[in-house]
């Protein structure tokens, strides 16, 4: 346990220039272009219900839950611009 324990140690001291400046601080980078548009679509749904089946019965819940981000860089073509065709 205790040579699993400085296998770790080390491992983590030898990481850590990855994660932190040598004050202890850290940075959050988020590039994004001021002109960029994005667009979150998010969904969520949930049933519930109650089976009887004789002398046996159960409560039944469900659900799901969905998130989509759209990101439309300046300048790029829209994502569907080669799907539709006027005809």
């Amino acid at each position: 346990m205790a040579a699993r324990m400085r296998r770790y140690a080390r491992a983590v001291a030898d990481c850590s220039f990855l994660l932190f400046a040598p004050d202890g601080g850290y940075d959050i980078y988020d590039y994004r272009d001021p002109g960029e548009l994005r667009i979150d679509a998010q969904a969520e749904a949930l049933v519930t219900g109650h089976i009887k089946t004789g002398s046996i019965s159960q409560d039944v819940t469900g659900g799901g839950e969905l998130f989509l981000r759209s990101v439309q860089q300046p300048g790029a073509p829209p994502a569907n611009a080669g799907l539709y065709r006027a005809g």
